[in-house]
Protein backbone atom coordinates (compact mmCIF):
# COMPACT_ATOMS: atom_id res chain seq x y z
CA UNK A 1 0.00 0.00 0.00
CA UNK A 2 2.83 2.27 0.59
CA UNK A 3 3.87 2.10 -2.98
CA UNK A 4 -0.29 3.22 -4.10
CA UNK A 5 0.15 6.63 -1.72
CA UNK A 6 3.57 7.28 -3.39
CA UNK A 7 2.04 6.97 -6.65
CA UNK A 8 -0.84 8.86 -5.79
CA UNK A 9 1.28 12.00 -3.96
CA UNK A 10 3.34 11.94 -7.41
CA UNK A 11 0.02 12.31 -9.71
CA UNK A 12 -1.16 15.50 -7.34
CA UNK A 13 2.12 16.80 -7.17
CA UNK A 14 2.59 16.54 -11.61
CA UNK A 15 -1.33 17.43 -12.40
CA UNK A 16 -2.10 19.43 -9.73
CA UNK A 17 -5.69 20.09 -8.51
CA UNK A 18 -9.01 20.96 -10.28
CA UNK A 19 -9.21 17.89 -12.82
CA UNK A 20 -12.41 15.56 -12.22
CA UNK A 21 -11.26 12.01 -11.09
CA UNK A 22 -11.38 10.06 -14.42
CA UNK A 23 -7.94 11.74 -14.65
CA UNK A 24 -7.02 10.85 -11.75
CA UNK A 25 -7.72 7.74 -11.77
CA UNK A 26 -6.26 7.04 -15.70
CA UNK A 27 -2.84 8.74 -14.17
CA UNK A 28 -2.99 5.92 -11.12
CA UNK A 29 -3.90 3.01 -14.16
CA UNK A 30 -0.45 4.97 -15.95
CA UNK A 31 1.63 4.37 -13.32
CA UNK A 32 0.33 0.77 -11.78
CA UNK A 33 1.13 -0.34 -15.49
CA UNK A 34 4.46 1.13 -15.58
CA UNK A 35 5.54 0.03 -11.99
CA UNK A 36 4.50 -3.61 -13.32
CA UNK A 37 2.09 -3.16 -10.56
CA UNK A 38 -0.88 -6.09 -11.03
CA UNK A 39 -4.50 -5.11 -10.54
CA UNK A 40 -7.49 -6.07 -10.98
CA UNK A 41 -10.43 -3.39 -13.03
CA UNK A 42 -13.53 -4.00 -10.95
CA UNK A 43 -16.00 -2.14 -13.52
CA UNK A 44 -19.20 -3.63 -12.43
CA UNK A 45 -21.19 -4.85 -9.57
CA UNK A 46 -24.08 -7.44 -9.68
CA UNK A 47 -27.28 -6.94 -6.99
CA UNK A 48 -27.85 -10.39 -6.43
CA UNK A 49 -30.96 -12.05 -4.26
CA UNK A 50 -31.04 -15.27 -3.99
CA UNK A 51 -28.86 -16.29 -7.03
CA UNK A 52 -31.09 -14.03 -9.40
CA UNK A 53 -29.40 -10.84 -10.42
CA UNK A 54 -31.89 -7.87 -10.15
CA UNK A 55 -29.24 -5.58 -11.79
CA UNK A 56 -26.10 -4.42 -12.36
CA UNK A 57 -24.39 -1.25 -10.77
CA UNK A 58 -21.06 0.39 -12.71
CA UNK A 59 -17.90 1.04 -10.74
CA UNK A 60 -14.69 1.49 -10.89
CA UNK A 61 -11.90 0.12 -8.55
CA UNK A 62 -8.29 -1.16 -9.03
CA UNK A 63 -8.06 -4.63 -7.12
CA UNK A 64 -4.26 -5.17 -5.91
CA UNK A 65 -4.29 -8.39 -4.53
CA UNK A 66 -6.64 -7.95 -0.97
CA UNK A 67 -6.72 -4.38 -1.29
CA UNK A 68 -9.54 -2.61 -2.99
CA UNK A 69 -8.95 1.15 -3.92
CA UNK A 70 -11.19 4.11 -5.13
CA UNK A 71 -9.80 6.88 -6.40
CA UNK A 72 -12.18 10.28 -5.76
CA UNK A 73 -11.86 13.82 -6.53
CA UNK A 74 -14.65 15.31 -4.15
CA UNK A 75 -14.78 18.14 -1.82
CA UNK A 76 -15.31 16.09 1.55
CA UNK A 77 -14.98 12.47 2.12
CA UNK A 78 -18.28 12.08 4.29
CA UNK A 79 -19.33 8.96 6.45
CA UNK A 80 -21.96 7.54 3.86
CA UNK A 81 -19.20 7.57 1.06
CA UNK A 82 -16.52 5.61 3.42
CA UNK A 83 -19.63 3.37 4.88
CA UNK A 84 -20.53 2.59 1.18
CA UNK A 85 -17.12 1.75 0.10
CA UNK A 86 -16.65 -0.46 3.22
CA UNK A 87 -19.18 -2.60 1.80
CA UNK A 88 -17.78 -2.92 -1.75
CA UNK A 89 -14.81 -3.94 0.02
CA UNK A 90 -16.37 -6.91 1.38
CA UNK A 91 -18.44 -7.36 -1.88
CA UNK A 92 -14.87 -8.54 -3.46
CA UNK A 93 -13.88 -9.77 -0.94
CA UNK A 94 -10.62 -7.57 -0.03
CA UNK A 95 -9.82 -7.55 3.57
CA UNK A 96 -8.39 -4.03 2.86
CA UNK A 97 -10.04 -0.80 1.51
CA UNK A 98 -8.31 2.32 0.60
CA UNK A 99 -9.83 5.68 -1.00
CA UNK A 100 -7.58 8.49 -3.03
CA UNK A 101 -9.05 11.90 -2.37
CA UNK A 102 -7.45 14.32 -5.36
CA UNK A 103 -9.39 17.51 -4.04
CA UNK A 104 -6.92 18.67 -2.04
CA UNK A 105 -3.58 20.43 -1.68
CA UNK A 106 -2.64 17.11 0.22
CA UNK A 107 -3.67 13.80 -0.88
CA UNK A 108 -6.52 12.57 1.75
CA UNK A 109 -6.24 8.73 2.35
CA UNK A 110 -8.74 6.81 3.74
CA UNK A 111 -7.61 3.43 4.73
CA UNK A 112 -10.74 0.68 5.75
CA UNK A 113 -9.84 -3.02 7.74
Amino acid sequence: MRQQTLISKEILEILGLGFFHQIYRRAFWDELKYNNIDFEWMKQLELRYKNKIYNKKDVKFFKINDLLISIVAVRNLNSLTVNQFSKYVKYYSCNKGLIVNFNNQVVDFRYLK
